[in-house]
């Protein structure tokens, strides 16, 4: 039996009924109430209508609708349609319905609101009343049509929204962009009966069910401490940036200074002179000997000069980093000569076991340099 056959008897009730092809989003039988229920010149004109055009929260609602309806159940619910702009709620009496081609689709009956209201409906007010976000349903103007408890806590009474921003001149062009259709998002100042805070702010465009007029819904979220922390984050981080460059910039004045207090000087005839300035601990060696030992082994040296004329006393660890040096160069096939040796050096040098066989022991550089030249 085809569809229409099968819904004859409800031609001609006073109740408005309709049958809505989910999977076309299109209404596909109606009887003469629903007709006029919905304004509709005639059966073909509501026909061509297209639902999916329905705002992103409606159409979730009816594929909620039609999921509950596939299982085999009934629902009856309230719902506020805007047929040619004009509200009209009514109590949503909704069961599935085959259609000619085999489809379910959902047969509609559309009953006076009355009596208690739905426990959904009930719950969703108490919700609101209760939840921390603050919103807010504006006219095209900015008026304020309703606020939360939530707002009305933070901003107290105000008659526009605007007058919650702290630049109230970016009210305009939101609520303009809501009502040509965009969800307005923004992280801005508002001015609180606490004083300045940082709200993230959504707006959509929604109608009134009381009018059937636009307006537009905002929802504020306080994220004030949010953005207080990724700041604070941002800058240590920035801070911690500023400080590996300037400790990295220190690091390298250091090495440009400890090459200036042990510089490696080419006097010619395949030798080198390094003047040693300052203390001799592990590090400064190891940072000497770097420099040293590839010079020595890229460069065809044969005799290096260490001289310690400007050396600071060494204790038994310094006295052991000298000598370790001097076994790398000749390691190397270099001779080594120590020039500039004071007394203190001489007694750590004892003390630390040091022999002296095979490197020649010079009072001076000037001695050094002489004595390298003749060879």
């Amino acid at each position: 039996m085809q569809l229409a056959q099968r819904l004859a008897g409800l031609e001609l009730s006073a109740i408005p009924v309709w049958v809505l092809d989910v999977d076309r989003s299109r209404v596909c039988w109606v009887n003469e109430a629903g007709l006029e229920l919905w304004r509709a010149q005639d059966r073909d004109e509501l026909f061509a209508r297209d639902f999916s055009a329905v705002p992103a929260p409606i159409r979730t609602r009816f594929e909620a609708l039609a999921a509950q309806l596939r299982e085999g159940g009934v629902v009856r619910e309230s719902w506020t349609f805007y047929p040619r702009g004009v509200p009209v709620t009514v109590t949503l009496h909704s069961s599935s319905v085959e259609l000619d081609d085999g489809r379910i689709a959902i047969l509609s009956q559309a009953l006076p609101p009355g009596g208690a209201p739905e426990p959904e409906l009930v719950r969703g007010i108490e919700a609101l009343r209760h939840t921390s976000v603050m919103i807010a349903f504006v006219d095209p103007s900015g008026d304020l049509l309703m606020q939360n408890p939530a707002a009305l806590r933070a901003f107290g009474r105000t008659g526009t929204w605007s007058a919650w921003l702290g630049e109230p001149g970016e009210a305009d062009a939101m609520l303009r962009a809501a009502l040509d259709g965009d969800i307005v998002t923004r992280e801005m100042l508002v001015r609180t009966v606490d004083g300045e805070r940082l709200h993230a702010i959504e707006g959509r465009a929604v109608r009134d069910p009381v009018t059937g007029a636009l307006g537009v819904l905002f929802h504020h979220t306080d994220e004030t401490a949010r953005i207080g922390a990724e700041r604070s984050a941002e800058e240590r981080g920035r801070l911690l940036d500023e400080l590996n460059a300037t400790l990295a910039l220190v690091e390298q004045q250091r090495g440009e200074i400890l090459a200036l207090s042990a510089p490696i000087l080419d006097v010619g005839e395949r030798a080198l002179a390094l003047p040693i300035i300052g203390a001799l601990n592990r590090e400064r060696s190891a940072e000497i000997a770097a420099r040293l030992l590839p010079a020595i082994a890229g460069g065809g040296v044969d005799r290096v000069i260490l001289d310690m004329t400007g050396a600071a006393a060494l204790d038994d660890a310094g006295a052991r980093h000298l000598i370790e040096m001097v076994r790398a160069i000749r390691l190397l096939g270099a001779s080594a000569m120590i020039t500039g040796i004071q007394p203190a050096l001489a007694r750590a040098l004892v003390a630390s076991g040091f022999d002296g066989t095979g490197i020649t022991l010079v009072g001076s550089i000037a001695q050094g340099l002489s004595r390298s030249r003749k060879r």
